[in-house]
């Protein structure tokens, strides 16, 4: 017997798949949340000691690397989705991107509008 959640997840992807075919385009799909998107996880975190464990503030422990605590990120917004380039190969050329604060909000940086 199928959970309702299973059930919901087989009902949600075809009517994706029957909107893809279509040629309605990924980002135009409401109904679509996420591509290539890791599964949730809790926050864990490995320490030095057992104390530091037990204490279990995460963010003292020399293990764990935030990336958006009060620093800069290279950014560039596309026209389209469709324009993107892959910005994310090893090879790409970021010369043309910018430099924005995280956290923050790219439109109250200079980036389209509010």
């Amino acid at each position: 017997m199928e959970s309702p959640a299973m059930t919901a997840l087989a009902i949600m992807l075809g009517q994706t798949a029957m909107r893809l075919r279509r040629g309605q385009k990924e980002y135009e799909n409401p109904w679509l949340t996420h591509i290539n998107r890791l599964q949730m996880h809790v926050p864990l975190a490995s320490y030095p000691s057992e104390d530091e464990a037990i204490r279990y503030d995460r963010f003292k422990s020399p293990n764990v690397v935030l990336l958006n605590s009060d620093s800069q990120w290279k950014f560039k917004l596309f026209d389209a989705p469709g324009v993107v380039t892959e910005f994310w190969s090893k090879d790409a050329d970021r010369t043309d991107f910018k430099t924005i604060k995280v956290p923050s909000n790219w439109e109250l940086q200079g980036y389209s509008y509010p």
